[in-house]
């Protein structure tokens, strides 16, 4: 053979037999808690550790994981060394790339131990509070982020809210971790003259409940609680310490660490073990990209951040500065009044529903007198709308005392409105791993119960209903999600092609409405498909309705469950938007089909009047309804990002040649000078909603012959990761203003402002939606207008340049 062949073929098989290597190499990450598995503080570390390295690494990542659990047990030498001996066996011929421990017996053990049971491996830590360690493992393959809490923060933040002088009690247990806080805590003291602190050490938890008995102090300081016992010795979780505290004490409890943020917490500027634990992974992310221990710097800053009880805020009438306000993150956040009377809402919407469809049946019966020729399509058709008219009052009217009577009329209803063999209803169990039949009609042998399918035996299945979209099968022996139950299920009743329409109940999936077709395999048309996601929707209905009885029935019987049910309710904050979204958009499309099919009719002036004020009215609640299902979205973190590089110059060009038909209504005129080129990181398509939420606003509030203006410019600010370079986007209009008071309050949920809300329509969801997009961006947006005069308003929105979605 050649010899360059020779060398050719070596070099290609090389890195063959690189990339084969490289591709199957997993990482092996070995972590040590000096806690235990259950501690909040351990889980948040170890959380935002393996989140962090897991989405961030190019390779999969394999944990491992111990606790030293030295809450419990006193950690000793001996103690250390037994630990050792116990990881030495279990880990024999295993080197793990990184290790990963936290707080301070954590690292204790990873400098005396680990680095002699894997000398190869580097170690990174978080939660360490001695920062004396710095200069020791200057020498040693050990960096990492170290815990401090922010005192002074604290003590500032409690001299805002006071602003007078007052007392504070400082609550600790007495641990190594607790002496270093009041030593720092008692330095600060000194220097802040307006508050006299007193200090209350024990690790018994009774001891420390006969203590706070009549205690006059306005605010509670909690500095360590971790190593709390009960009488007989037993370690106490931090939520049964809290609860036994807020049992006997109504003083505004501070925290700094959020592994304290219980319900009752007011909160404060805290440690997060979660940051700690992302930080920390970053360290161990650029040692894998290096393979360089020692240019790796420790990181010596806490990533320290405000975090507060919305409902003990309101409770205890605390206004936090706005400055603290804007960077806060809040839990526990009480309903809005939309969230409180949902129901109420629904049922308003479905006789408004239900109005339009009679009126739509009346319109559809003048279609009689069209021209011959499309008299039998016509015909055909009016018949088909009557139908499925008619089987909805039918549903409407019927009586039922139990939900399976319910569900056995709605399935015997769409079996023969839609002529289908077979509808059925399904319902998950409480651990979502099986669906089991509560009604199945058969037109050829009437109702049947008791079957029962499981996610293990059909996972495609179970994961096509997860996605929570109709399914309209035509051949469903041959589709990916059915096909698993051609053998044993379809061919044995004939079954070629299903429709499957999900049930929701507190806006979540909670089965699945199926139409099954016998013989041949069939095409669903849209109204066929409208039709069955109507009769879902009204079974969606009845099954709420028949819990909350059922809850009702409970809630009589014992007032410790009603308090519990009550806290529910509460805490289902976000669920409204996404159950009224998704239950009223079918019957609304239907509403909005029949009009425009009804108006390409020959109408006498009076009727076509009617059927566009019907139409006009369903656009306006679509629109309502995708901007609820945009806020729903966006609010619980849902709303998937699809960022690259964007010119925002060009996306301002572009929605401003969308409103064009606005502002030659309003007779108002729009000035952009823009630059070249501003050239960013961002959603397209979000960022545009934004753009046109904001003009449309200023086209609505400006006065006819006024002048808009358009700012956008790359700038340096502070943002909530320090000094960025960003793009900023100014709208000014010449509009009556808004008043300095409600500035803050025009970007929550259906508010306007009080100089605004009598001129024109609107939601008041615009400028929530574009709040919650701008912060996805990890951005900023606010409004601006003179004190004097109030006259004209200016929107500020600053996202930065660089991809950093929250």
């Amino acid at each position: 053979m050649n010899p360059c062949c020779k060398y050719l073929m070596a070099f290609y098989l090389s890195i063959i037999i690189t990339g084969a290597v490289f591709a199957d190499h997993n990482i092996q990450a070995l972590t040590v808690h000096a806690y235990s598995q259950e501690y909040p503080w351990t889980k948040s570390q170890y959380q935002g550790f393996i989140e962090h390295l897991s989405a961030n690494s190019h390779s999969p990542v394999t944990i491992h994981t111990e606790y030293l659990d030295t809450k419990r047990l006193q950690y000793t030498p001996d103690y250390a060394l037994s630990f050792s001996d116990y990881l030495k066996r279990k880990y024999t011929n295993y080197t793990p790339d990184v290790i990963y421990v936290t707080d301070d017996n954590g690292y204790s053990f990873a400098r005396d131990h680990l680095l002699s049971l894997f000398p190869s491996t580097p170690v990174f830590f978080s939660g360490v509070n001695n920062l004396d360690i710095a200069d020791e493992i200057a020498s040693l393959p050990i960096k990492g982020v170290f815990e401090k809490k922010d005192i002074s923060g604290n003590i500032e933040l409690i001299e805002e809210l006071a602003r007078d002088k007052h007392n504070i009690l400082v609550l600790g247990d007495g641990s190594n971790t607790y002496q270093a806080i009041e030593k720092e805590l008692r330095q600060q003291l000194d220097t802040h003259d307006s508050i006299e602190a007193s200090f209350l050490v024990s690790n018994n938890l009774e001891e420390i409940i006969r203590m706070l008995k009549g205690r006059n102090e306005k605010y509670l300081f909690l500095a360590t609680i971790g190593s709390i016992h009960s009488e007989n010795g037993e370690l106490l979780s931090l939520n049964s310490i809290i609860s036994r505290i807020l049992q006997v004490t109504d003083m505004s409890i501070f925290s700094m660490e959020d592994a304290y943020l219980f319900d009752g917490v007011l909160g404060g500027l805290v440690t997060s073990g979660k940051e700690q634990g992302k930080s920390a992974a970053r360290l161990a992310l650029q040692y894998l990209q290096s393979n360089k221990i020692n240019a790796i710097d420790n990181i010596f800053d806490s990533p320290n951040i405000y975090q507060f009880d919305k409902t003990v805020l309101q409770k205890q009438n605390i206004k936090l500065p706005p400055e603290i306000y804007r960077q806060a993150l809040f839990y526990n956040i009480p309903p809005n009044f939309y969230e409180k009377y949902r129901t109420l809402i629904f049922i308003i919407f479905l006789i408004l529903a239900i109005t339009i469809f009679l009126m739509a049946g009346y319109q559809f019966r003048a279609r009689r007198h069209l021209k011959q020729k499309n008299r039998k399509k016509e015909l055909i058709q009016i018949e088909r709308n009557e139908r499925y008219q008619n089987a909805i009052l039918q549903w409407s009217g019927i009586s039922y005392e139990t939900i399976e009577q319910a569900f056995q009329n709605a399935t015997q209803i769409s079996s023969s409105t839609l002529k289908i063999e077979r509808v059925s209803v399904w319902l998950y169990n409480d651990s979502k791993d099986q669906i089991d039949c509560h009604a199945l009609y058969s037109r050829s042998q009437g109702h049947i119960t008791g079957l029962t399918l499981k996610r293990i035996d059909f996972p495609d299945y179970f994961d096509a209903l997860d996605t929570a979209r109709p399914l309209a099968i035509e051949d469903a022996t041959t589709h990916p999600a059915t096909a698993c139950f051609t053998e044993i299920y379809l061919k044995p009743n004939q079954i070629r092609a299903m429709l499957d329409i999900p049930l929701y109940y507190n806006g979540q999936v909670a089965g699945v409405l199926c139409h099954e077709h016998t013989g041949s395999t069939r095409l669903w048309e849209d109204f066929e498909i409208d039709f069955a996601s109507t009769m879902a929707s009204m079974v969606s209905l009845s099954l709420e309705v028949s819990k909350r009885k059922k809850i009702e029935q409970g809630l009589e019987e014992e007032i410790e469950n009603r308090t519990r049910e009550a806290v529910e309710a509460n805490a289902a904050k976000s669920t409204f938007l996404a159950n009224m979204s998704h239950e009223l958009r079918t019957p609304m499309h239907a509403i909005m089909s029949y009009a425009k099919l009804v108006m390409k009719s020959e109408l006498d002036e009076k009727s076509l009047r009617f059927m566009q004020n019907i139409q006009t009215s369903a656009n306006r609640l679509t629109t309502l309804l995708d901007d609820l299902l945009d806020l729903s979205k966006l609010e619980s973190g849902k709303m998937e990002l699809d960022t690259a590089e964007h010119d925002l110059v060009q996306i301002i060009q572009l929605h401003l040649n969308e409103v064009k038909s606005l502002l030659n209504n309003k007779q108002v005129a729009v000035k952009f000078d823009p630059q070249e080129q501003l050239t960013g990181c961002f959603d397209r398509k979000l960022i545009g909603q934004v753009i046109t939420n904001l003009l449309s606003n200023a086209i609505k509030f400006s006065p006819e012959g006024s002048t808009i203006i358009i700012r956008a410019y790359a700038e340096s600010r502070v943002l909530s990761d320090g000094q960025e370079d960003v793009l900023h986007l100014e709208v000014i209009d010449d509009g009556i203003g808004i008043p300095a008071a409600e500035l803050e309050d025009i970007f929550d949920k259906f508010i306007q402002s009080s100089s605004t809300r009598t001129q024109s329509g609107g939601t008041g969801l615009g400028l929530p939606i574009s709040r919650e997009i701008i912060s996805l961006h990890n951005g900023k947006i606010w409004a601006e207008s003179p004190v004097e005069g109030n006259v004209g308003s200016t929107f500020h929105a600053v996202i930065p340049i660089d991809c950093k979605i929250a």
